[in-house]
């Protein structure tokens, strides 16, 4: 895996090796910026805590917390054709590993005007605004829609090498990217929970003229290693349970277990301006067999409008698993097997299950703002949001402590958020 103290030491040498003979010749030319959200969140449920990013706490009632980020970021100019680039982003996550805060690390060499190569810790650039997600003085919304973003803190970033280009087209620009490399995904909260996303291949293409930008990308992965609570319980269901639950268990071994499974993320992106309306609009969907996180599309909506220095808009949102919930067939189950099989099946499952429910997405949403740009690097937003949530969709969000981890009824969520945004 490349993000880990090693990659960080070896990363840091190169820097030297490359600054080291710059210094004689060409003096390497250091930039410092950031950038920051302060929000104030209420959320109303007593069921489910809100949060931002599935990365992140779950909070309830008034916080500073859930939407509430700083990002800093250094530039490091090497030579006419190399620099260097660290970002770190400081918010309320729940695990504490370096690559939850660490979200640029990368050498860049310049081959021409128009391409490059880069090296270490990336964006997947994945949707439009992957690359300035956390940068909110770039958009009007408090934050990137959750039903499209809040999924992408797994495969938001990558390690490895990228190859980027860009040319005219008639009257616009024309960029792409392709990526190889891998991710590490902790998400540490009661217990603990990592993967590593291996074989990652990240593609984009977009096009972008004056008025409009539209985009396409793919990212196929390899889940390779795999830690969660109770999955040497899983690996042995076959042996622990009796001969009739045999090819249940292997069911639920096989929907639970990684086991070199590959996954795709695909997704179409369009943001056109006139004046000043502006429309976007973006759609994704997830390939899965894997339990954890099964088949799922993801789409928005938004409409903004700018009345001087105040822009208005309105957003619609709606995720959508693909997928039943069960990790075996339950109507084989219950019409081969004796009752109390069946019973002891459904209840020795119970506790697997609910765990892949509580990883579910399933939601419809709206959301009202507006944002005042008060100066040139501040801008005020409110922003309210209302949350739909199907029965066992609530894996954007969390629950209480010592709570049920899955919902299992419609649920609602209604989020209102005043923030202050800023660059410096």
């Amino acid at each position: 895996m490349f993000i880990n103290s090693k990659f960080l030491v070896g990363l840091m040498y190169l820097l030297a090796i490359f600054v080291g003979p710059c210094s004689k010749a060409d003096t390497p030319k250091f930039s410092f910026d950031g950038f920051a959200n302060i929000g104030l969140t209420y959320s109303d449920s007593e069921n489910i805590l809100y949060r931002s990013s599935i990365l992140n706490k779950g909070r309830e009632g008034l916080s500073l917390l859930p939407d509430t980020w700083i990002g800093l970021q250094t530039s490091i100019v090497l030579s006419q054709r190399m620099d260097a680039v660290g970002q770190v982003i400081m918010q309320d996550r729940w695990d504490d590993n370096v690559s939850n805060y660490i979200e640029l690390l990368f050498l860049r060499y310049q081959l021409d005007r128009n391409s490059y190569f880069k090296l270490g810790r990336f964006s997947t650039s994945s949707y439009l605004f992957t690359d300035s997600r956390y940068v909110s003085q770039s958009y009007a919304w408090v934050r990137a829609p959750i039903d499209q973003y809040s999924a992408v803190g797994a495969v938001g970033n990558m390690n490895g090498l990228q190859f980027g280009w860009m040319g005219d087209i008639g009257p616009g620009m024309l960029k792409g990217t392709i990526s190889f490399g891998n991710n590490e995904f902790n998400n540490d909260r009661n217990e603990e929970f990592m993967l590593t996303y291996d074989n990652l291949i990240a593609a984009k293409l977009e096009l972008s003229t004056l008025n409009w930008r539209g985009q396409i990308a793919h990212i196929e992965a390899t889940i390779e290693e795999l830690v969660f609570s109770g999955i040497d319980t899983v690996k042995e269901l076959d042996e622990l349970y009796p001969g009739p639950l045999q090819g249940f268990a292997q069911q639920i071994q096989s929907a639970m277990l990684a086991d070199g499974k590959r996954v795709k993320y695909s997704s179409i992106g369009l943001q056109y301006a006139h004046n000043d309306l502006e429309f976007i609009a973006e759609y994704g969907k997830y390939d899965s067999s894997w339990a954890f996180a099964s088949s799922t599309s993801f789409s928005y909506v938004s409409v903004l409008y700018g009345i001087g220095d105040q822009t208005f808009f309105l957003t619609l949102g709606e995720t959508d698993r693909k997928h039943a919930t069960s990790l075996f067939d339950l109507e084989e189950a219950r019409s081969s097997l004796q009752p109390s099989l069946f019973e002891f099946l459904k209840q020795a499952s119970a506790p697997l299950t609910e765990s892949v429910r509580s990883n579910v997405f399933d939601q419809q949403s709206i959301s009202l703002g507006v944002r005042w740009d008060t100066s040139i690097n501040w801008s005020i937003k409110a922003q309210f949001d209302h949350y739909r949530i199907n029965e066992f969709g609530s894996g954007f969000f969390t629950v209480p402590e010592n709570a049920i981890a899955t919902l299992n009824s419609f649920q609602t969520l209604n989020v209102l958020n005043i923030s202050f945004s800023t660059t410096f």
